[in-house]
């Protein structure tokens, strides 16, 4: 066995094992990342030590191909004296345990599963490698390295005990006098249990106040008696307190408690405006998000983890339930002492990072920008986006009708039917081979067929059957066959027969997506008095490494934004009688954004010169090809009517080279020559010229700093720019980084603009009469979206001031006496899909007309 040993003298007793992949095993990189720490638990402790590969990941790397190859290897430590496995491997650590998840595993160890080793203690850990990737999980490896140390000394893992000083009162006069108690306390945090993730449906079972990291209370609102059973005074009492409490309260992930408080404690019902105004009001007016604070002190291209339990593990231990999504299914004195290591926790966090915050000087966007959109992003997932129902399973039955013709189409198509030939040949060869007797006729194998919605059946299809290049791989390295990819090898062909069978399977994938991932989410909405269903998107900031907001379940960023499918989904989308649904959306948000933050003479020309940027891109790639085309405004912008399909054919290279693609990007994506692709990376770079050396130039400072700064000051941290590193997946991973930070710092990350605007639009509604008129539903990459009463004055109102803060440009790197950001109001009277856009600092007089002229157009029969 190949193995490190960390000492001179001869090795002593039972053995602990490190086990690393192998090809990462070296005594420097273990001695930094593990020695230290351990030698200071417990000195001497290098006697007992070894380091060896994980030699089974040689053989296999998924959990079933892992148990088959254990027990040779077992055998093999087993003879070396090894009694304990410190495994720097997921599904290594699967494997040996039979544990599902490692989530909940660190700081713990486990009894091998593998029977005849069961006596050996399994440890899951971090490999020393993933240290350069991530320095943030210094905390958790610590945790996993005293897990190692407490399972050499056969030593039991207990959670840590932090409920010091804890209550739990019961019934309502207990949980008054709790409660009128909390006032001496300036800061709380707050944690609720609930009953759904879907706040209409939550309620809330318990909650917990904690004043320190070790004294809290905890009690019961709407669990009784193992249901859910509102109890109407507590809910009282709660909202009361809430009322009259003039300290801060600190929640994690205050958009989820926050929801489910307002709409249970203040709400009569669904579309009570002002009731939600009153919660909305009153809870932020002294709030704190540990989540918010976690991401802004650990934002990082290596994507940390910001829930609860991973944030404050080294403080609490693994105290997550399994049973947690079912709170029904936990004994109450369980789930208030669960519920209040929560708010005691959430303690923790705060302590812990918010110094951190300060101390690198991101204080500021979290006070400025954050926190205000978290407040904005409350009301609007409280609201919703409308959507007719009746539209809504029209749509659905058109989907439905599309998949079946595209399917039938596939079905059919020359190349399927030959291939589908081959299937059931190789399908009946298969099944009699397992026959003795009986035979089954070819007939028999009717029922199979290609499906395109099966990868492997895909992969047959594009690399073996019609033998495309593969140009990506997936996660587990096998050839991609997404819709990017269908899209992409098109250009790897001239058959117009393939071209159009891989049209129609990336139709059909992305009809079938929409209608799965949205159109059954859009009929799972929430169901109003005004008889129109309500799509409850859930919102995320902290969700990207730029900033930008992104949302899940379903993620609207990625509904389809153009063309007939786009159009179709749109329509379901419009506002009840009496409301109004709007928009505004960014004029070209990122593009002059990096404009103005890089000063490039040749993208500011489009802005200041009247240049249409893809014309002038399409002359500097292929300027030879068009000897008529000159180098001023007019005759470049000609190329729009004269060079279509050149000015067409820039847009793709153009996309991929500023999100920091290279030329073999080009190759993969276009199917360009390797001539035709440096050629026209060279003529991009060298249009672009001042904006390719500014991206250089910060990323050459973020190798020096370790972090570049975005919007508002964002610190986006660059763990792998850091350091040097040479060759091999960690050199690839750093190029990868360099790219994530500057697509992020060039323009990315200012998509914060929206949320600053959407704040303060809003602040100004909050503050106008019209605080229970104007509505935000939802943010949709660099567009915000509302819903307001049918009124001139109304209307007036959202067209002046939404825009006049789409067009605030006070953050110094992007101001510009010419080149200016701004927005036009589109309303949607009759759907989404059909917009009136309105110009800007009108009359309300003029904007009722234009609407109603676009009305009366949209209703006409043409």
């Amino acid at each position: 066995m190949q193995y490190i040993n960390f000492q001179q003298e001869p090795l002593e007793g039972p053995l602990a094992a490190f086990m690393v992949k192998p090809g990462t095993l070296s005594r420097l990189t273990i001695e930094s990342a593990y020695m230290g720490f351990l030698e200071g638990l417990v000195p001497g402790i290098r006697k007992h030590l070894i380091a060896t590969p994980a030699s089974w990941l040689i053989q296999a790397n998924t959990v079933s191909g892992i148990r088959k190859a254990l027990p040779d290897c077992l055998e093999e430590l087993v003879e070396e004296n090894v009694s304990v496995l410190y495994v720097a491997d997921a599904n290594s650590f699967k494997a040996l345990t039979g544990e599902k998840s490692v989530t909940q595993a660190v700081g713990l160890w486990f009894p091998c599963a593998i029977p005849k080793y069961e006596h050996l203690k399994i440890v899951y850990g971090y490999s020393p490698q993933l240290l350069i990737f991530n320095p943030a999980i210094q905390p958790l490896l610590e945790m996993s390295l005293q897990a190692l140390v407490q399972a050499i000394n056969g030593v039991a893992v207990t959670a840590p005990d932090i409920l010091h000083n804890v209550r739990y009162p019961e019934g309502y006069q207990e949980v008054k006098e709790a409660l009128s108690k909390l006032h001496a306390y300036p800061m709380l945090t707050v944690d609720i249990e609930a009953f759904s993730l879907r706040f209409q449906e939550a309620g809330v079972g318990t909650i917990a106040f904690a004043w320190d990291q070790h004294s809290g209370i905890a009690f019961s609102c709407d669990y009784q008696d193992g249901k859910f059973q509102p109890d109407l005074r507590i809910r009282h009492l709660l909202r009361e307190f809430f009322q009259k409490y003039r300290g801060t309260i600190i929640f994690h992930s205050a958009d989820y408690d926050t929801k489910v408080l307002i709409y249970t404690l203040w709400m009569q019902h669904s579309m009570d405006i002002p009731g939600l105004l009153w919660g909305l009001h009153t809870l932020y007016a002294r709030l704190e998000d540990t989540r918010l604070i976690g991401y802004l002190a650990l934002n990082s291209t290596a994507r940390n983890s910001l829930s609860l339990k991973d944030l404050a593990k080294p403080f609490a231990g693994n105290w997550a339930m399994e049973d947690i999504n079912d709170i029904t299914q936990i004994p109450l004195p369980d789930l208030l002492r669960y519920n209040l290591v929560d708010a005691c926790s959430t303690w923790y966090v705060y302590n812990t990072y918010l110094p951190k915050v300060v101390a690198e000087e991101q204080e500021s966007i979290y006070r400025d920008v954050f926190l205000p959109s978290q407040k904005v992003i409350t009301q609007m997932s409280l609201i919703g986006m409308p959507m007719n129902p009746v539209k809504l399973e029209e749509v659905a039955t058109a989907m439905a009708a599309s998949i079946t013709d595209l399917t039938a189409k596939i079905q059919t198509h020359p190349l399927i039917l030959s291939m589908n030939l081959v299937l059931r040949k190789e399908a009946m060869i298969a099944k009699n081979a397992t026959l003795k007797k009986r035979q089954y006729p070819l007939e028999h194998f009717d029922h199979v067929v290609f499906n395109p919605a099966s990868s492997q059946d895909l992969q047959k299809l594009l690399y073996e059957w019609l033998g495309f290049p593969i140009i990506a791989k997936t996660d587990t390295g096998l050839p991609a066959t997404g819709g990017d990819v269908l899209k992409k090898l098109k250009n790897f062909t001239e058959d117009t027969s393939i071209k159009e069978l891989l049209d129609l399977i990336y139709e059909l994938g992305k009809v079938e997506k929409v209608h799965g991932t949205f159109i059954k989410a859009f009929q799972q909405g929430m169901p109003r008095e005004d008889g129109y269903l309500y799509l409850l998107g859930s919102f995320v900031l902290g969700g990207t490494v730029s900033g930008r907001l992104s949302s899940r379940e379903p993620n609207l960023q990625n509904l389809p934004a153009h063309g007939p499918l786009a159009k179709l989904v749109k329509s379901i989308f419009m506002a009840p009688p009496g409301w109004v649904f709007a928009g505004a959306d960014f004029a070209s948000l990122e593009d002059r954004i990096n404009a103005l933050l890089t000063r490039d003479v040749n993208k500011l020309r489009v802005y200041t010169d009247g240049f249409d940027g893809h014309c002038l891109r399409a002359y500097a790639y292929f300027g030879e090809e068009m000897p008529d085309i000159v180098d001023t405004v007019e005759s470049i912008n000609s190329i729009e009517t004269k060079y279509k399909h050149f000015r067409q054919e820039s847009k793709a290279p153009t996309f991929a080279l500023t999100y920091q693609g290279t030329y073999i990007t080009l190759m993969t994506n276009q199917g360009w020559t390797e001539e035709k692709a440096r050629r026209i990376e060279a003529r991009y770079h060298q249009l672009y010229a001042q904006s390719t050396k500014w991206v250089l130039e910060r990323i050459a400072e973020a190798r020096k700093t370790g972090y570049g700064l975005g919007a508002f000051g964002l610190r986006i941290r660059t763990p792998l720019l850091a350091q040097t590193i040479k060759g091999g997946k960690p050199m690839q991973q750093a190029e990868a980084e360099a790219r994530t930070l500057g697509n992020a710092i060039s323009g990315q990350s200012y998509g914060l603009l929206t949320n600053r605007a959407v704040n303060a639009f809003m602040a100004r509604v909050w503050a106008s009469p019209y605080r229970y008129d104007i509505l935000p539903i939802s943010l949709i990459h660099d567009a915000i979206y509302v819903m307001f009463r049918e009124d001139p004055h109304v209307l007036k109102f959202v067209n002046d001031h939404l825009i006049k803060e789409m067009e605030w440009q006070e953050l110094p790197e992007i101001y510009h006496p010419e080149v200016t950001l701004g927005a036009e109001l589109d309303v949607f009277y009759q759907g989404w899909h059909q917009p009136i856009t309105l110009p800007n600092n009108q009359p309300s007089w003029v904007l009722q007309e234009l609407c109603a002229h676009g009305a009366i157009k949209y209703n006409s029969p043409e």
